[in-house]
């Protein structure tokens, strides 16, 4: 009862197998880390992005503030006007050209406030870090369906 040399001893074949499994291991775990260092690098450029969009967004709060207020006045004058309007109606007083004037104002200011606000709401976008949030998400469901086909 000898062993013939075509025959492979079963020690030598899981030995093979288990140093396949162990290089699939190493594959495995070299290729979350590179997954890592891109995840980090990714963040850290999301994060100088939103560090500057926050400054941005400051600067552009920073010079709505008086818009806003301005704005505010303009509202009032309005329809402290349209009181006055009112009333020298009656006197037969017309004093259209000024109220006119105010609305323009007002107006210009309100433009002018909308614009900013819509710029901010791009700069808001930023701060919230989507494009590592959903690298994230992909990396994940990566990790989810590869260990489903594994099952």
């Amino acid at each position: 009862m000898s062993e013939s040399p075509e025959s492979p001893t079963p020690s030598r074949e899981g030995g093979s197998a288990g140093r396949d499994e162990l290089a699939a291991w190493f594959n495995y775990a070299r290729q979350v880390s590179q997954v890592a260092v891109t995840a980090v690098q990714l963040l850290h450029a999301e994060a100088r992005l939103a560090i500057s969009s926050a400054r941005r967004l400051f600067i552009i709060t920073a010079v709505m503030l008086p818009i806003v207020l301005l704005a505010w006045i303009g509202i009032n004058v309005l329809f402290s006007w349209i009181g006055y309007q009112l009333t020298a109606q009656y006197f037969q007083q017309p004093q259209l050209a000024l109220g006119v004037a105010i609305v323009v104002f007002l107006v210009q200011q309100l433009l002018a406030a909308f614009v900013l606000y819509r710029i901010s709401i791009q700069y808001r976008h930023n701060l919230s870090l989507p494009v590592t949030r959903r690298h994230l998400q992909e990396f994940t469901e990566g990790l989810r369906s590869g260990t489903r086909s594994t099952e």
